[in-house]
Parts: structure tokens; sequence; C-alpha cells
């Protein structure tokens, strides 16, 4: 009976404690205070034909999110959202091409780090694949 209560425990809170880990983890690393100023609206997208890329790599502020990433890129802006395990205290985001500018990084070469017209010392950096790839979809949107 005791081995119940104990397999009962466990299911329930590790569930609990791994939501509560992640909305921490977006908390201190900037999503929310990015997804608050630009928020993502189901429907804001549809209707066109979007490139993605999908299990990609970014550190927002200090937190790293290795592989679990997802861009979407639109003529309104760049949607980015994650894996749904890790959807507490991240909504998804979408930047506007005209607040995304190029920052200078100071991570490893490789690295671009883009910061936000109206959002100062907020930004996310990207490997260099990624990053050109922004870059690219932006120049196709923005003339």
């Amino acid at each position: 009976m005791q081995e119940i209560y104990t397999t009962i425990i466990v299911l329930v809170s590790f569930p609990l404690l791994w939501i509560l880990v992640i909305f921490l983890v977006g908390k201190l690393g900037s999503w929310r205070a990015i997804s608050a100023r630009f928020p993502f609206s189901a429907g804001m997208t549809s209707g066109e034909r979007n490139e993605r890329k999908s299990f990609q790599s970014i550190r927002v502020g200090v937190s790293n999110y290795s592989g679990i990433t997802n861009f979407e890129s639109s003529s309104y802006g760049l949607h980015i959202s994650v894996f749904i395990l890790f959807k507490p205290g991240h909504p998804d985001i979408l930047i506007p091409w005209q607040e995304l500018r190029l920052g200078v990084s100071k991570w490893p070469l490789h690295t671009y780090k883009f910061e936000f017209e109206s959002l100062p010392g907020r930004s996310f950096a990207t490997y260099k694949a990624l990053g050109e790839w922004i870059l690219m979809q932006k120049k196709i949107f923005v003339s």
C-alpha cells in the first residue's frame, strides 16, 4: 500500500515540478518579457506560405534553448515558439521585422545576436546558420 502512495506522489509531483522549473526558466531568461512586448495570436500568419526552421537552438538572456525552438517567417515578422513540453511560461512570440536588428555578440565566433528596437536590454543569440536564415528572411520581407 505504501508503494502505491509513493507512486502517486511521484506521478503528481514530477509534472508539477517540471511546469514550475520551465516557467521559471522563461521568466528568468527574458522569454516572458519578449513575449509580453511581441505577443503572437493564432491565425496571424495563416493563409501565407511561410518558411520554417524547426528544432533550433537559441540563447535568450541567461537561458539556453537547445534544439527546442521553432522559427517561422512571414510578412508579419518572425514567429518563435518552443516544443510543446516546454510551453509553460513560454508563449509564442511574433517579432515584427522592423523591430529586429543585428547586435554585437559577446559569445564565441559563429553566433548572431538579435536585439529589439523597442525593447532595450533584451536579445536572443543564435548559431551562424539560423542567424543567416533570419537575416535572409528579413531581407525578403522588408524591402
